[in-house]
């Protein structure tokens, strides 16, 4: 779950903060889905993921979308993208790690391990790229968002034209609400290492995962790993290279944004 706080700093990144808020807090969206206990909510995180090959074609679906939902679309689109550029590397840097010994892990099976590692990694992708301060301050905004009825219609409406599935706008309030404050809970947490993983039961470890390192154990994980998979994630090159490409990708949000009917959020007064 802190990858959400990465995605948000890339996105600061590639626009800077002169988008509306909506932009940024869609970004998020898509990995909301898989923490909720809400009926169809998994199944809309998975058929969103699956768009993560064909999301650079981004024209594909904006003749199905009403112009005023631009922004919502292009910030869950992004989110897509970003992943795309980073998945495979961090699946086959989890593929990697669930074979290797690590306390408590071995007895989760090989697709828990698979979960436990891939969620690691974004926590780790996080704390070693991004300064302490930038994850405050994505925190802080994001703790005073509103997140109003309008929103949560607009994300019911992409979702249907994306996934051909039908949630309801109350769920979506409460779904996107939970998940803001589950995240910055999150961010408060100790971290454990995985080689300490044998003081916790095996089936509390996936959501261990979500608990952010600080920079200096960030460093250490790296540090320590020699898999070419993993080196290629840690890579300062690499990281500015996605941005890149990212910022180029979205490059018509500068010239041409898409027309708004009105301010979809804001930060709480």
């Amino acid at each position: 779950m802190p990858k959400e706080i990465f995605h948000i700093a890339v996105a600061r990144k590639v626009f800077g903060e002169k988008l509306p808020h909506s932009f940024y807090l869609a970004t998020t969206v898509p990995d909301m889905f898989f923490y909720q206990p809400f009926p169809l909510f998994q199944r809309a995180g998975s058929l969103l993921h699956r768009l993560e090959g064909c999301a650079f074609d981004l024209t594909r679906y904006f003749h199905e979308l009403p112009q005023f939902l631009g922004y919502v679309v292009e910030g869950m689109l992004f989110h897509l993208c970003t992943d795309a550029l980073w998945h495979r590397h961090i699946e086959a840097a989890s593929r990697y790690l669930a074979v290797q010994p690590y306390g408590s892990l071995d007895r989760l099976p090989y697709r828990l391990r698979l979960v436990f590692w891939h969620r690691y990694l974004e926590s780790v992708i996080q704390s070693f790229f991004l300064e302490q301060e930038d994850v405050q301050s994505i925190c802080t905004w994001l703790n005073k968002c509103n997140i109003d009825e309008i929103f949560c219609k607009d994300v019911t409406s992409i979702l249907y034209v994306l996934t051909g599935l039908k949630i309801s706008h109350a769920s979506l309030y409460w779904g996107i609400k939970l998940h803001k404050h589950v995240l910055l809970i999150i961010h408060r947490l100790p971290h454990i290492r995985p080689e300490k993983s044998h003081l916790l039961p095996a089936y509390l470890l996936p959501l261990v995962a979500l608990v952010p390192p600080d920079s200096k154990e960030a460093k250490r994980f790296v540090k320590t790993t020699s898999h070419a998979s993993l080196a290629l994630l840690f890579r300062q090159d690499f990281y500015h290279a996605t941005v890149k490409h990212l910022r180029s990708l979205f490059s018509y949000i500068h010239s041409e944004p898409p027309a708004l009917s009105h301010q979809y959020l804001s930060p709480a007064t």
